[in-house]
């Protein structure tokens, strides 16, 4: 077994994990940040109506923020799927059929069945058909876009 293969095949392993656990800290992060410009925004309306100018700026920043927001989204899930397509690739150079781990799992993930063992004939069931209906990621620009509708909403009420 070529030990740089799997050097960087555990490399590999380690940066999924890692960046699943960034995009979830910047998830939590941003959505804290946001929700606490909407209840600042919320008390400048509620208790200092004539400060509109500085609700219309925070609502704009808010706006600005959702859009960094989804930048650093796309990002993160870009070098998510990189990770995966290395360790696929070195699961099928490198470790093939003994080590298929990564690469049966994205077969699992469209509904086909993952062979886990091919000499035993083990096989899981398929994924589900509502588990393979709706991404986190997608939940995720929802949640931005949420922020982005009350924000324009904000800035349409005087």
């Amino acid at each position: 077994m070529d030990e740089r293969a799997k050097v960087g095949y555990q490399m590999a392993i380690q940066l999924i994990a890692y960046e699943g656990q960034i995009i979830w800290r910047s998830f939590q992060g941003l959505l804290t940040a946001n929700s606490v410009l909407i209840l600042l925004i919320g008390a400048i309306i509620r208790f200092y109506s004539n400060y509109t100018v500085l609700k219309t700026v925070l609502a704009i920043a808010g706006l600005v923020l959702c859009f960094c927001w989804i930048l650093v989204q796309m990002r993160q899930s870009d070098y998510y799927a990189y990770w995966f397509a290395w360790a696929r690739f070195l699961e099928q150079t490198h470790f093939s059929p003994v080590v298929n781990i990564v690469t049966e799992g994205e077969r699992f993930s469209r509904g086909e069945i993952p062979i886990i063992d091919t000499a035993n004939k083990v096989n899981v069931p398929r994924m589900r058909w509502g588990s393979r209906l709706f991404k986190v990621e997608w939940l995720i620009y929802f949640v931005i876009l949420i922020f982005i509708g009350i924000y324009i909403s904000l800035l349409s009420v005087s």
